[in-house]
């Protein structure tokens, strides 16, 4: 879209996986050496970067450069916003694109509102760019640009995008199915659309599975979609073993974690969840959830909790734990 329907060049962080601020400033830093690359080349990229009192070496095994932020504790502010200040500067020679992916992770750390204040101050102040926030986590997102106590409260305009219909997604599978003759039922796949709460990312996972495991002109029913998700498992059972058996996991988030699974339908504040996970009061179970949520596993959508993998969530109804 920026570059067909805008036409501008463009500047692309993403912060998944932030959890400090040198971790911002270098997402950025990145994208801003990315960006001098592509468009005027390694050596436009050494002398931009040059402000920003960074490592440039060699790559190990010779294939290009690799920059690490040489950045005092104490002089992270002053970096973030001379990082934003370049993008300023840049914005003046020529119209960019600035795109802040998964911008919601910078809720998680801890001077998070001064980040978003500092971001505010120096863009606000940009002309002649766009700025992109986006994010997998609506709530998240809700809350950055909505609540009046936020830095960036009501500083952009929300364009929300509904998920696809099961029909529509249905036809698109379908077709896609169809190149090794798999004739895909809508029972099977309005199971999965439910399993997967509509999420096209871990329905396009889920059916590159199952066209890999099944025999050309095989029909992917109801009884496939089992079978194909044993095939999941294996791929990732590894990650879902560490992380019930091996990670920092409590007794009672694991147990949380298991009734959230086996019982959907149940609101984790009901009396009935409550004597599921051992009667244990409200705020031990609030505090298991905020614990979970933190560690990405889960998340909530308004009133319902959702798992960020919901093949896990299958793997926990399945697991005797």
């Amino acid at each position: 879209v920026i570059i067909s329907q805008m036409k501008k060049s463009y500047i692309h962080a993403d912060f998944y996986g932030v959890r400090t601020e040198w971790e911002v400033v270098k997402k950025i830093i990145d994208a801003i050496s990315t960006y001098h690359i592509n468009n005027f080349g390694i050596e436009d990229a050494l002398r931009a970067l040059t402000k920003f009192r960074l490592r440039i070496n060699s790559k190990s095994d010779g294939s290009g450069f690799e920059i690490s932020p040489y950045l005092k504790k104490e002089g992270l502010s002053e970096d973030l916003e001379a990082s934003l200040k370049h993008i300023q500067t840049l914005a003046k020679k020529r119209e960019i694109a600035v795109f802040f992916d998964e911008f919601q992770e910078i809720m998680r750390v801890d001077n998070a509102d001064s980040i978003f204040a500092k971001m505010r101050s120096v863009i606000q102040l940009t002309n002649n760019a766009s700025f992109i926030f986006a994010g997998s986590l609506r709530n998240k997102l809700d809350h950055i640009f909505r609540d009046p106590n936020q830095p960036f409260f009501k500083s952009a305009m929300p364009l929300d995008f509904p998920k696809f219909d099961e029909e529509s997604m249905y036809n698109f599978v379908s077709k896609k199915m169809s190149k090794k003759h798999i004739k895909l039922t809508k029972d099977a796949f309005s199971r999965l659309f439910q399993m997967t709460d509509a999420i096209t990312g871990d329905i396009q996972q889920f059916c590159k599975v199952a066209f890999d495991f099944l025999e050309e002109g095989a029909t992917f029913d109801s009884a496939a979609v089992e079978t194909i998700l044993q095939e999941v498992f294996k791929l990732e059972e590894k990650f879902y073993k560490y992380t019930i058996y091996e990670s920092i996991l409590t007794k009672l988030q694991i147990n949380v974690l298991r009734i959230l699974a086996a019982y959907e339908q149940l609101g984790h504040q009901s009396e009935e969840f409550k004597e599921k996970v051992n009667n244990f009061n409200s705020n031990s179970i609030n505090t298991a959830i905020k614990a979970l949520e933190k560690q990405s596993i889960i998340y909530k959508e308004g009133k319902n909790i959702h798992f960020f993998n919901p093949f896990f969530r299958e793997w926990l109804k399945r697991e005797e734990i």
